[in-house]
Parts: structure tokens; sequence; C-alpha cells
């Protein structure tokens, strides 16, 4: 219940702050990388991710390049995320923080996604509704 509040509290903040910089209401604003509710939707984002990949090791997120947010009937996170291949294999993580990314040649990989999700905070719902993710070669 504390986290819907907080949802329909960010909400309200953001259309206030909507219409005292005389944006429009459904325009697309860009968000800071480190606001804990872009936060949120990026590891959101990386859960659905690691659920429909095939890897044998799952990723987690290196950096938030990039978040936008727009108010619509919720709120879509529009990230730009790089994800980095750990050395957990998938069936034995208990959690991502304790998994280091692969440094050995042939395991390491890095890729760079486009993820759009979309939240409803007052029906309890988020929605990864777009993942687009290209290998990044170093």
């Amino acid at each position: 219940m504390a986290a819907v509040m907080e949802k329909l509290l960010l909400l309200a903040v953001l259309i206030g702050v909507s219409a005292a910089s005389g944006s429009l209401l459904g325009g697309i604003e860009e968000a800071p990388v480190d606001d804990q509710v872009i936060q949120d939707a990026a590891q959101f984002a990386l859960s659905e991710y690691n659920k429909a990949s095939n890897d044998l090791y799952v990723s987690k997120i290196s950096r938030i390049v990039s978040a936008k947010i727009q108010l619509v009937s919720g709120i879509l996170y529009f990230l730009d995320v790089e994800l980095g291949r750990t050395q957990c294999r998938r069936a034995v993580v208990d959690s991502l923080e304790l998994c280091s990314f692969h440094t050995a040649s042939g395991l390491a990989r890095k890729e760079r996604c486009r993820f759009t999700i979309r939240t409803i905070p007052w029906l309890q719902v988020t929605q990864l509704l777009k993942s687009q993710c290209q290998e990044v070669t170093t």
C-alpha cells in the first residue's frame, strides 16, 4: 500500500512540475537516472529481460544511460540501459548484487537496451511494453 501511495504522490508531483514548467501533459520529459522510480523501472525491465533470455547466465545493469517519462493513462518510462553478462547462472541466482560481470574472453558480453515500461499505480500494474537490445562490441 505504501508503494502505491508513493507512486500516486510521484504522479501528483510530476503533474505539478509539468504544469509549472509549461510543458504539456502527455509530453515526454527527461528524468534523472538516479531517481528511485527510474531505478525501480529499470530493475523491473531487467527482471523481465532475464526471464525471457535463453542465456545460461543472467545479466545485470551496468549503467542507466538516459531516462524519460511520459504521463499518459499511467506513466511510461523510456530507458536506455547498458547490460552486462554476469558470472551467475540462471538457475542458481539469489541476488544479482552478488554477481560480478564476466571478464573472460568469449564469456564477457555487453548490450545496450531500450526499454519501455508502463505503470498504472492505482491498478498496481507494471508492464514491459518494449525491449530492444543490441550487442556492444568493444
